[in-house]
């Protein structure tokens, strides 16, 4: 295959006329592609360590970060501040309010609108980490360890694995995207 089939659309453009503003623009091979390595690599390797050592690698969250970071890695969501942010704010802020306010209906709402409101304030949106702070108010998770292992080492490698697979189709441009926003 020759770069410029890569990069053809698989679908024709909708007719501008009737344009949805919801839908994507058509994917090409080499999008597919590198999203499926960054998958295989990240997930993969993921799935890997956590069946080889019995822990906790893998988290729901991790499925939207791979969305974001694998299949729309120039997405203002997907960029490092906000994949790194995201989660670290979602994973603080139900971990304080866990330990101040325990598991309850109360604090996992609390817990997670304060880490949305948060995450607005700092200019870190990551939908994941909205997913990180109910996830760990739902699991009552009141270690700050959680955010040594299994999340920081779990973002690290996305990102690193992001990196690489974007690397391959530079054509499409490269992960980050963005890297100082």
């Amino acid at each position: 295959m020759t770069k410029n089939l890569l990069n053809k659309p698989l679908a024709k453009p909708q007719d501008p006329a009737r344009r949805r503003p919801y839908l994507l623009a058509p994917v090409t091979p080499a999008e597919l592609l590198s999203t499926l390595v960054g998958c295989v690599l990240g997930i993969g390797l993921l799935s890997g360590l956590a069946w080889w050592s019995g822990e906790p690698w893998l988290m729901a969250p991790f499925g939207a970060s791979a969305l974001l970071v694998y299949a729309a890695p120039k997405a203002p969501f997907a960029q490092p501040r906000n994949l790194f942010g995201g989660h670290l704010i979602g994973a603080l802020v139900a971990i304080s309010m866990m330990n101040l306010f325990g598991s309850n209906p109360v604090s996992i709402t609390a817990a997670t609108t304060l880490a949305i409101l948060l995450m607005q304030m700092t200019n870190t949106l990551h939908p994941p980490g909205g997913a990180t702070a109910l996830l760990c108010s739902m699991l009552g998770t009141t270690d700050y360890g959680f955010i040594l292992f299994p999340l920081m080492p779990g973002v690290v490698i996305m990102f690193v694995t992001a990196v690489i697979a974007g690397r391959l189709f530079p054509e499409d441009g490269v992960y980050p995207h963005d890297p100082l926003a």
